[in-house]
Order: structure tokens, then C-alpha cells, then sequence
């Protein structure tokens, strides 16, 4: 549960910043500000929960880094109590707005065919009509445990892209209402010493904790040699997915990952056909890539 909210809380944050981002590169400088002051609230909950901002490392093998503190959960709590305001107030401010709607209608339009055959995954395969999102079709943690809804929008053109991500939001913030009300208390990390580290405590007071912490950092998890495995999730830009080849050591032999930046930028030539030079920089946005994570 502990993971499922720390993943929708980045799915969040990554949504406000394409928005408000987004609502910069069309000409509405103050929508910076108004989403970003949603995104330093989640920052705040990850400095609770994590004792970092934004590279917070939480989720590990074997556990996650942290238990949520009583003030975090408050924190948690208050902040999804108040954001379907605010995504109905960017909704006020922009559904009817009419030069939001013609830099946005029709422009960068992609077709169903043609986003499966490019590979394009997450909000932008979702926006031309495809419903697949990994939450729901290879459920990974609890997702197949609360109660959500896949957005869809069939224009595939940028206006559907945004209607989409605010639609994911609001389900995001479903799934953290749900997953709040069925956590409980128990340990947040695995004991077992091929799994996971110990905790830091574990470490320093207990002569096991030590040995265990150094074999693991020094040896790893083992598996067969030539084994591999392929696992994704569904990430704010779409399907991250690692792929591992073992040499039977702790180290892999081949890592690739599959990164959604990376292959929603191949449909840039499809978007930008028939668009004029200005609609470039909100073709982008409604992508909505990050370059450090195309290139890998």
C-alpha cells in the first residue's frame, strides 16, 4: 500500500508539472505557478516520508525505505481532500478557455493504428483510443485490489492528451483514498538476507544485521545463470519496463530498459504532420518526454 501511494503521489506530481509547463509553452505564464504550488505540497509528503524532495529512493528491493509517520498520513490526507478542487479550478480556467482549446484541437493528432505500431504507450497510447494501461492488464503490488478507472479519449490529438492526464489524476486520487483506508500496521521490508538490506538499526546493534548488510552488498541476489525476467510498470509517461539477463552472479549480464520517452518521441513525425512550426512546442508538451530518461 505503502508504495502503491508514493507511485500515484509521482504520477501527480509528474501530471502537474506537464500542465503547468504546458499551460506556459501556450502563453498562460501564471499556470506555472498554480500547478507548481500542488507540486511542492507532494514534495513536502516525500521530505516526510522520505527524507528527500525529489531523487527519494523509497521503494527498495524487498521493502521501502521508510514507514509513513502519523504526520505524513495527515499530510497525505489533506492534500488529496483538497485536490479534486484544484484540478476543478485548472478545469474552470481552461476547458472553455478559446485559445487553449485552438492551440490544442487537432493539433498532433495520432491514430490508434498508428500508436501501436509505433509502440507509443501510457497517456499518449490512451489518448488515441487504446485502453491499456499495466495497472490493469499485468497488475503489479495491490492494483488489482482497488477500485479505479482507465481514462480513455479517442481525438488522439493534444487536447484529448490533456483531458486524459487530468482524468488520471482524479483517479490517482482514488486509489490513494483506498489504499490509506486498508493499510495497516505490519513490517515494511523483507527479513529474508537474499532479499533485501536490514534495516540501519539491524546493522549497528547486531553482529547478523552486519554480515547480512555486507553480503548483500557484496554478493547480491544470485539468480541462475541465464535466467531472465522482463517487468514494467506503469509509469506518468507510460510502460517502464526492465529487462535482466543473469550470469549467475550478483551482477546482471545484460540490463535494456524500456523507456516510454524514448518511444513516444518516435510519433513526433506523425504529430507534426500538416501542424505548423508554432505547434511544436505544444506537440511536445502533450508528450510530455523526458529527455534524461530517452536517453537512458
Amino acid at each position: 500500500w505503502i508504495r502503491m501511494i508514493m507511485s500515484e503521489l509521482a504520477r501527480i506530481s509528474s501530471h502537474c508539472l506537464w500542465l503547468g509547463v504546458g499551460m506556459m509553452d501556450a502563453g498562460a505564464v501564471s499556470g506555472f505557478v498554480w500547478t507548481f504550488q500542488e507540486r511542492e505540497e507532494i514534495y513536502s509528503i516525500m521530505d516526510e516520508v522520505a527524507g528527500a524532495r525529489f531523487t527519494v529512493s523509497h521503494s527498495r528491493i524487498g521493502g521501502v525505505a521508510n514507514d509513513f509517520s502519523p504526520r505524513a498520513i495527515e499530510m497525505i490526507r489533506d492534500f488529496i481532500d483538497k485536490f479534486p478542487g484544484r484540478i476543478a479550478g485548472w478545469e474552470g480556467l481552461l476547458n472553455k478557455n478559446r485559445i487553449w482549446i485552438e492551440r490544442n484541437k487537432g493539433v498532433g493528432r495520432i491514430t490508434k493504428e498508428e500508436a501501436l505500431e509505433l509502440g507509443v504507450t501510457g497517456p499518449n497510447l490512451r489518448g488515441s483510443g487504446v485502453p491499456y494501461d499495466v495497472r490493469r492488464f499485468e497488475p503489479y503490488l495491490k492494483y488489482d485490489e482497488v477500485d479505479f478507472t482507465i481514462p480513455v479519449r479517442e481525438a488522439g490529438d493534444c487536447l484529448a492528451r490533456y483531458f486524459l492526464r487530468l482524468d488520471e489524476m482524479k483517479q490517482s486520487v482514488r486509489i490513494i483514498e483506498q489504499c490509506l483506508d486498508r493499510m495497516t500496521e505490519g513490517p515494511i521490508r523483507s527479513d529474508d538476507a537474499k532479499e533485501a538490506y536490514p534495516s540501519k538499526d539491524e546493522v549497528y546493534y547486531s553482529m547478523e544485521g552486519m554480515i547480512h548488510d555486507f553480503m548483500y552488498t557484496d554478493v547480491g541476489t544470485v539468480p541462475p545463470k541465464g535466467a531472465h525476467s522482463y517487468h514494467a510498470i506503469e509509469g506518468p509517461k507510460g510502460e517502464l519496463g526492465f529487462y535482466l539477463t543473469s550470469d549467475g552472479t550478483g551482477r546482471p549480464w545484460r540490463v535494456r530498459i524500456n523507456a516510454p520517452s524514448f518511444t513516444n518521441l518516435q510519433a513526433m513525425e506523425y504529430m507534426m504532420e500538416g501542424s505548423l512550426v508554432a505547434d511544436t512546442v505544444v506537440i511536445i508538451g502533450s508528450i510530455d518526454p523526458v529527455m534524461g530518461e530517452a536517453d537512458k
